[in-house]
């Protein structure tokens, strides 16, 4: 296990995905902007939107510098960054409260 791995510059999407640069600037694009619209429509909770927003602003922005996200961690054989860690918490985060507000209410009804 080597966590401070060598710095990988990764041209692929989540999973190892190799739709190339332009795709996967299309997608960071349209997952920001519907994010964006979630969190305007929708009460979610602040931290874990701004979470996911923040790495995926951070990973689209190496992605047009640098033509991929640079990777710095490396733990059981995959390779990631601190912005895909904003990102997971995040929507950790966020399933998490959805699924406590649905259990509220389904209390409160009973």
């Amino acid at each position: 296990m080597n966590l401070w791995g060598n710095t990988v510059i990764n041209s692929a999407l989540v999973f190892g995905y190799t739709g190339g640069n332009t795709i996967a600037l299309v997608i960071s694009v349209i997952f920001l902007l519907a994010m964006g619209m979630l969190w305007k429509w929708h009460s979610f909770d602040g931290p874990g939107v701004v979470m996911i927003i923040a790495g995926g602003l951070v990973n689209s922005s190496e992605r047009v510098i640098y033509g991929g996200v640079i990777d710095y961690f490396h733990l059981f054989g995959f390779y990631f960054n601190l912005p895909d860690v904003f990102i997971f918490v995040g929507l950790t985060m966020l399933v998490y409260n959805e699924i406590s507000k649905l259990l509220d209410k389904k209390t409160a009804n009973l």
